[in-house]
């Protein structure tokens, strides 16, 4: 996943904001994986079942999904139809790539003001395993909702400094890295012209004249 290039103070923290959510996503990932093999180690093999592994595993994995939903949006991974806006002239595709961050921005706001206070409701009420609040498993819809706002926010400032929709500043990075590629593993032209004209380089002995094969067959 690469972001268009920017010196913003924003652009800087908006990427700091994202290791740190790729991070926790990667982490999370290896916990859950861990507590599964534990769980299946202690079932199978000891026949003593862990009840608090299943259960922090379903923690791990709801914190990995709404954070990764947020680490998505940063980059503008999350599945969409771009058909249009690759016709769209760039003026307008930033336009339509604009709205959408304001449609989803406003969709996860009106999910976080309504999911506060159902939040505070259910934190009251402890699991049977772990004996911890549940507002930990649904704390984590909210926290992704606010980096979802926050990474919408950026994305489409930096459209509207890019004067162009994210993909086609991408487009022209992705263009503009494989132009240097060449140009740097392109060999030179005296290179190319003295390992065709030797032959050696192709593999091929250079030929040898009419009178050597004549004393050769005497």
């Amino acid at each position: 996943m690469t972001n268009p290039p920017s010196n913003t103070p924003r652009a800087r923290w908006d990427q700091r904001l994202f290791r740190v959510e790729a991070a926790l996503v990667s982490t999370l990932l290896a916990v859950m994986l861990v507590l599964v093999l534990l769980q299946v180690t202690a079932r199978s093999l000891l026949e003593q079942p862990l009840p608090w592994s299943d259960e922090a595993s379903r923690l791990c994995l709801v914190w990995l999904t709404f954070v990764g939903a947020g680490a998505l949006m940063a980059h503008g991974q999350h599945l969409a139809v771009d058909a249009l806006m690759r016709v769209l002239p760039r003026r307008a595709g930033m336009a339509v790539e604009v709205i959408s961050n304001v449609v989803v921005a406003t969709a996860c706001g009106c999910v976080l003001a309504t999911g506060i206070g159902f939040v505070a409701v259910v934190a009251q009420s402890v699991t049977p395993a772990l004996a911890i609040s549940t507002g930990w498993f649904y704390g984590a819809g909210l926290t992704g909702m606010v980096l979802v706002i926050v990474h919408a926010v950026v994305n489409s400032i930096d459209a509207l400094r890019a004067g162009a929709p994210r993909y086609a500043t991408v487009a022209e990075d992705v263009v503009e890295d494989a132009i240097a590629l060449e140009t740097v593993s392109a060999p030179s032209g005296g290179d190319a012209d003295h390992r065709t004209e030797d032959g050696h380089h192709a593999g091929v002995a250079p030929a040898r004249s009419g009178g050597s094969k004549g004393t050769e067959a005497r």
